[in-house]
């Protein structure tokens, strides 16, 4: 039996971070593995303690993290950080009081965030001491890992990809979405802030609907920042609006319903500064549901979505090839079948269960140092 200390923003159930977060956790107590879980915001996992700060707006809160997270880190075994910044760092500081096995796991935004602190430039040396410390880091994607990569040299045992729930694959198609979305659409789903490229996905659409009049997007997901009064902005300027959904706060059985009566899903991420989509696992949901996907080269969803078999990947911020793109699948029946029957073999390869196998083999056998 082993005993872990997972340290992570959030188990919540409407964000990747979270989401990722939360089944990797579950799935590991089923597995046998005792886990002590310490969260910044609280999402419901049992036992789950909200112990720790993200540390951006003064050192305190770093110092402040390690004091709570200490106690309660004592009995664990191995120590594993979910992404860099701060955890990584109050991690690296409780393995090394008490001699306990350290993994790192880095997964987005926030293994990049110190390279760019440039108020606070002690943040990244910290950082820096903390991978190196590190028995075992690796990234859920290549590109994460790449990422970070470029900016620090630590010893790295590759790449263990997000997984796939067992929900998206086993459950019975659905009857159509309750709320009052017309088909045909398609669909993206995801926090609606910069990173994720609403902006080009929704022009593409406004080009794509020209050769198809009746068709819809849905856009599911957090609508609370700033930019989506942009989005809705920029959808009545490009004269769509009445053809663009929006929804939040949804279940995982109406989010079932949305994927399973769309007829493609889209996701174009962009990268700005250290904010990138470090894998993208509505990639694949969809394709467990049998949707062909469009994505963005040079991030996360390259490791998410086979270029080509399960889906098409474009230049980050092209408008124009994701409009191609779309039209391509929508006329081409056939091809989105095939691509999304790849999306579903991907889907079954890499479930949530394989992936917990891997971070069970990492906490016996990480890197000696």
């Amino acid at each position: 039996m082993i005993r872990v200390g997972f340290l992570t923003h959030n188990t919540r159930a409407d964000n990747g971070w979270g989401r990722t977060s939360r089944e990797l956790i579950s799935v590991l107590s089923v597995q046998g593995v005792v886990v002590t879980v310490l969260v910044e915001e609280a999402g419901g996992i049992e036992g789950e303690k909200r112990a720790l700060w993200r540390s951006q707006a003064h050192p305190v809160y770093l110092f402040l993290g390690v004091l709570r997270a200490l106690p309660r880190l004592y009995a664990c075994d191995v120590i594993h950080a979910f992404d860099g910044y701060p955890y990584a760092i109050i991690g690296a500081f409780a393995a090394k009081l008490f001699g306990k096995k350290f993994v790192v796991t880095l997964h987005g935004t926030y293994a990049l965030d110190p390279f760019y602190n440039t108020r606070r430039p002690y943040i990244k040396g910290l950082y820096l001491w903390a991978l190196k410390r590190a028995d075992a880091v690796v990234g859920v994607s290549s590109y994460t890992l790449q990422a970070v990569r470029e900016f620090a040299k630590f010893e790295s045992r590759g790449v263990i990809s997000n997984g796939t729930s067992l929900f998206w694959l086993k459950a019975p198609r659905t009857a159509a979405p309750a709320e009052n979305i017309k088909k045909p659409y398609i669909l993206s789903v995801g926090m609606v802030k910069p990173q994720k490229g609403f902006t080009t996905s929704l022009r593409a659409f406004a080009k794509a609907k020209r050769q198809f009049p009746d068709l819809s997007y849905g856009i599911i997901g957090n609508q609370t920042g700033r930019h989506f009064s942009e989005i809705v902005r920029l959808a009545d300027e490009l004269g769509v609006r009445n053809a663009v959904y929006f929804s939040q706060d949804v279940s995982d059985d109406e989010l079932l319903a949305f994927y399973d009566h769309a007829e493609l899903f889209v996701l174009t991420p962009v990268r700005i500064g250290q904010y990138i989509e470090g894998f993208g696992m509505v990639y694949r949901e969809a394709g467990a549901r049998g949707l062909a996907v469009i994505g963005s080269k040079n991030c996360g969803a390259e490791d998410a979505v086979q270029d080509g078999v399960s889906g098409i990947l474009c230049p980050q911020g092209d408008e124009d090839a994701v409009a191609f793109a779309m039209t391509r699948l929508l006329k081409d029946v056939a091809l989105r079948a095939r691509m999304g029957e790849a999306g579903r073999e991907l889907s079954r390869r890499d479930t949530w269960e394989s992936v917990a196998r891997k971070y069970y083999t990492l906490y016996e056998n990480p890197i000696p140092r």
